[in-house]
């Protein structure tokens, strides 16, 4: 038997029903849990604010990973499989609860890494809230971080 979900199913469920829905399947299955990936390939940005979100290559991603932590490093992987865009809840669902810290570290390296003092990771859609201990919103990070942070994962 397949099931399949597409976000806004999975959006309508319990928190629970949500998380243990996600902790039966394999980390490394491709999505179907992104959320505005259309087949085109082009990604749709819209309502995330990506100003001076940065574009990460191969090489800055190994180099930015060398200081990351093992719980950052699970939250990029998120972001490597279910990404470029993202909703928010599945960072929560892979165990990161503390997602302002998340954003912080994320953000300080990514600007050591650029030498950018402006520089950011991802962006985020401006309804992003806390619903509970929940993260309400979407993520995204451009699309060769995108494509950057799925081969380190060997992921592609």
């Amino acid at each position: 038997m397949q099931i399949l979900l597409d976000q806004g199913d999975l959006a309508k469920l319990s928190p629970a029903a949500r998380a243990e829905i996600l902790s039966h399947l394999s980390l490394n299955a491709p999505s179907s849990l992104a959320v505005d990936t259309p087949a085109t390939g082009v990604v749709d940005y819209e309502g995330i604010d990506m100003t001076d979100v940065v574009e990460l290559d191969e090489q800055q991603i190994r180099f930015w990973m060398e200081a990351a932590k093992e719980k950052t490093k699970l939250g990029l992987r998120v972001i490597a499989e279910h990404g470029p865009v993202l909703d928010a809840s599945l960072l929560n669902d892979a165990g990161i609860e503390n997602i302002s810290h998340f954003q912080s570290r994320t953000t300080i390296r990514t600007r050591t890494v650029t030498k950018n003092k402006r520089a950011f990771m991802f962006g985020w859609n401006e309804g992003w809230h806390w619903e509970g201990n929940r993260a309400v919103g979407r993520y995204a990070v451009r699309e060769m971080t995108h494509r950057s942070l799925r081969k380190y994962f060997n992921l592609d």
